[in-house]
């Protein structure tokens, strides 16, 4: 019997075939091993995305110091990011010693570079309010629940949900909606503020400019005169100059009384720009009377409060005021006075800050009609 040896003619090392194992399972630290498939009992930095799992890189310390004296006791917290305009946002609601509070605390240095936490609390939970949970709202909002309140935040600033110019009938002139959204800058990406012709009209009585001049630019004619009023260019809100008036009682623009400042019907309005260097003596914006017993005035007292009243027969009828501290001295504010039948408004920055409801009426006042004084 011969027998024949041959020699395979392949030497190569041959490995055993490699085994893919699909990220695709689910962690169950309960089963035995046998019974996993393609699941996972231990996993060690990896977590889940919404297809697989995926390395972690790792954990970086982001505060340097406590995060609070008082609150230190954090029960959640969420990484609240935005893309337009770009903030993030690390929110901690955190406890004091004893339980007894909560606040929600939060951390602006960008993920992940390393700052404190602010100084300021930018939450105060409600007394008897629960573990707070965060979530991610539409147009990139944030949605926190404690058990007492619900709140949205947008973060340090809200996307603008829609920029229109429209003429006084509320006819839309420009939709700018889309270029104040988006983060382009170029010429075409621009709001332009346009007049839509509903400025000066037939219900304009006075507009007084103080550009150098006591002019009446309303188009009704109006002749007023300066007793110790200068003009200013140092600080004026339109053109080159404003009005400058000393605080003293002769201290005045005035003018002769005249049909279109009869507000008797229950129907009117001013508004004005003021700034004040001081409060150091009442201020009167404007008044009309008939006589010391007979009047209406808007002024601003040794407090910085502006207020409305109304005398009748040396009697006040009616007053609105507003808050402390809601004309400030070193800068322009604005100003506007309303009645709309029985409703009284006062209106400051375009903000109401104080209203009244009663049926007193200024009267057909006879005498002049003053501003500043």
């Amino acid at each position: 019997m011969n027998l024949a040896l041959q020699q395979p003619t392949d030497l190569t090392y041959q490995p055993y075939p490699k085994k893919v194992i699909p990220l695709t399972g689910k962690w169950i630290p309960a089963y035995e091993g046998v019974d996993l498939g393609l699941n996972y009992k231990q996993l060690t930095n990896l977590r889940y995305t919404d297809t697989h799992l995926e390395g972690v890189s790792g954990m970086t310390k982001i505060n340097t110091t406590v995060m609070h004296d008082t609150y230190q006791k954090v029960r959640s917290a969420f990484h609240y990011t935005k893309s337009q305009p770009a903030e993030s946002h690390l929110l901690a609601q955190a406890y004091n010693s004893d339980l007894s509070a909560s606040v929600i605390l939060q951390n602006k240095t960008a993920i992940p570079n390393t700052g404190d936490f602010e100084i300021d609390v930018l939450w105060t939970d409600a007394a008897g309010s629960g573990k707070g949970y965060f979530s991610i709202a539409p147009a990139e909002t944030l949605i926190y629940c404690n058990g007492k309140e619900n709140l949205i935040w947008s973060g340090d600033e809200a996307k603008i949900g829609g920029f229109f110019i429209a003429n006084p009938d509320s006819q839309v002139i420009y939709d700018y909606t889309d270029k104040v959204q988006n983060l382009m800058d170029d010429a075409q990406n621009v709001a332009t503020m346009t007049t839509t012709g509903g400025g000066i009209d037939e219900y304009t009585m006075v507009v007084l400019h103080g550009e150098n001049n006591a002019d009446d630019s309303s188009g009704k004619g109006h002749t007023f005169t300066a007793s110790s009023v200068t003009y200013s260019s140092s600080n004026p809100k339109f053109g080159t100059y404003s009005f400058s008036f000393t605080g003293a009682a002769t201290s005045v623009l005035y003018c002769a009384d005249h049909a279109d400042f009869n507000v008797s019907g229950g129907v009117w309005s001013t508004d004005e720009w003021v700034y004040f260097n001081s409060f150091n003596a009442v201020s009167t914006i404007w008044a009309q009377a008939t006589d010391a017993n007979n009047y209406h005035r808007l002024y601003v007292n040794t407090s910085g409060i502006v207020i409305y009243n109304l005398v009748a027969a040396g009697s006040e009828k009616s007053t609105i005021a507003s808050g402390i501290g809601s004309i400030q001295l070193g800068r322009w504010h604005h100003v506007e006075m309303t009645e709309n039948g029985d409703d009284y408004y006062l209106l400051i920055d375009g903000v109401k800050v104080a209203s009244m409801s009663t049926a007193d009426r200024p009267a057909d006042y006879t005498s002049y009609y003053s501003i500043g004084g």
